[in-house]
């Protein structure tokens, strides 16, 4: 769920970065700027432009530009730069160096509803106890200070005994009681929706049990608003346009909320709450169609968006080829989550760091002469990436 070391969470900025700005020379990290487009001559990346604090750059490259700006800018920045949909880019007048049909479609992300419990226990620890727990962590890095919050544990499961796959991930986050991340966590929401936790969660504890969809069929896409690169793109989830998902969804909430029926939560004297929702307000609590209702409603995103520059064998149904190369562009390489073929059965921010670990490996190779291939003749090896996805 984390990347963790030393009981501090890590970025991979911190973790592969940080070591390397004062050993490698020829590191250059620029921030505080904005990339505005790939400069392009003919079918050849040759750079980028930049926006450096009001100055306009053009910031050339030796050998290759390799975009990772992640699964709504990535597609956002090659349709800027000429790499897209042609009836798309020429709406924005933007001239097509390649139709490139794929940029920015295929979006998915893992949908998440909250199925709220409120219980009597656990209480909140008192103030000895937290002073102890900081002087612990302080210490040696240990105790629940040491966990990135109360998300103590995740589940996977499915809807049918032999699935191969899981079809839902759950994790549950705990605030004890009276403790002042329930308020934070309600203010996420509408009013309604805001009041009515608040008012279950007087004098009780909170579980947050996040039923999430593993392995969705509904397809979105990220679509320029502007040619203007400062005007953010538009994004179209779409979930749940797929019927298959919205039915699964409630397969997995009846599941999860089976919970409050164990032997620990009858204990601690568990309900599921009714979420003040309008819309609901005429179906019975626990029914398919109160479930129905619900999770439409409250359905969120767990910030897992992939596959808007997917990888593949052909232009038609992908945007860059096996060893992450844009289809028909000459130097010009996409690392990020952005190249999924499709959504893994868990959080992304591993499989996104192996994605970049295997294009280091890539590029190393090519800078060797490993896989010098004529436009058009893009590698299509589907061995590169087996069993990753």
């Amino acid at each position: 769920m984390s990347t963790v070391d030393n009981g501090k969470r890590v970025s991979t900025a911190t973790a592969y970065l940080d070591p390397l700005t004062q050993s490698r020379k020829n590191l250059k990290i620029v921030k505080n700027s904005f990339v505005t487009k790939v400069v392009m001559d003919g079918r050849h990346a040759r750079g980028v432009e930049v926006d450096h604090h009001g100055k306009k750059l053009t910031l050339k490259a030796n050998h290759e530009v390799i975009l990772s700006a992640g699964s709504v800018n990535t597609p956002k920045l090659l349709m800027l730069s000429g790499i897209g949909p042609k009836e798309h880019l020429s709406a924005k007048n933007i001239e097509t160096i390649i139709d490139s049909p794929m940029v920015g479609q295929n979006l998915h992300d893992h949908t998440m509803v909250p199925i709220l419990i409120f219980a009597d226990k656990p209480e909140a620890p008192d103030q000895a106890t937290k002073s102890f727990e900081s002087l612990r962590y302080l210490y040696d890095r240990q105790g629940y200070l040491s966990a990135e919050s109360y998300d103590d544990v995740t589940g996977f499961y499915s809807a049918k005994s032999d699935a191969s796959y899981p079809d839902f991930q759950s994790v549950i986050s705990l605030s004890k009681k009276n403790e002042e991340s329930i308020k934070t966590f309600a203010s996420d929401f509408v009013e309604c929706v805001e009041n009515s936790i608040l008012e279950q969660s007087v004098n009780k504890s909170l579980f947050r049990m996040w039923q999430i969809l593993l392995n969705p069929f509904s397809r979105g896409n990220i679509s320029l608003n502007s040619n203007n690169p400062y005007v953010d793109p538009l994004i179209y989830y779409d979930n749940y346009s797929d019927s298959r998902d919205l039915e699964l969804q409630v397969i997995g909430i009846k599941i999860l909320a089976e919970i409050v029926n164990t032997t620990y939560f009858k204990s601690i004297g568990a309900n599921l709450g009714r979420i003040e929702l309008p819309a609901c307000d005429d179906y019975e609590f626990g029914s398919t169609d109160y479930w129905r209702c619900f999770a439409v409603n409250m359905a969120t995103t767990i910030f897992h968006p992939v596959s808007t520059a997917r990888m593949g064998c052909d232009i038609s149904y992908s945007v860059v080829d096996s060893r992450l190369k844009v289809h028909g562009i000459h130097g010009l390489r996409v690392v990020d989550a952005s190249v999924m073929p499709t959504i893994t059965s868990g959080n992304t921010n591993a499989p996104t760091i192996m994605i970049a670990e295997r294009a280091a490996d890539l590029i190393k190779q090519d800078m060797i002469g490993y896989n010098k291939l004529p436009i058009g003749k893009e590698n299509c090896n589907v061995d590169v990436l087996r069993g990753y996805f």
